[in-house]
């Protein structure tokens, strides 16, 4: 079957829209990866009262700056607020 381009400048413009979107989720794709490879990660069961400051606090290095420490668990967890709920599992890195 046979195609005809009936319009090259929308032809182009859908080429170049496919092109920059695919770039940006490859480019994004292994920026993530590059960033995620070199960190360890320790599973942790919540328990009631736990925050994510307390455990940024026993989990976190000494010169690891909490709020980054919280941002990253945040990240890593896909978590929508910093509420976190006993019996949830979340990752923590180390």
């Amino acid at each position: 079957m046979k195609y005809k381009i009936v319009n090259k400048f929308r032809f182009f413009t859908v080429l170049t829209v496919i092109a920059v979107v695919a770039s940006i989720v490859f480019f994004t794709v292994i920026a993530d990866a590059a960033n995620s490879s070199d960190i360890t990660l320790t599973t942790v069961s919540i328990e009631k009262g736990d925050t994510l400051w307390g455990l940024a606090q026993e989990y976190a290095g000494d010169n690891v700056d909490l709020r980054d420490y919280i941002n990253q668990v945040i990240h890593i967890n896909r978590l929508k607020s910093v509420n976190i709920h006993p019996g949830q599992i979340i990752l923590l890195p180390q």
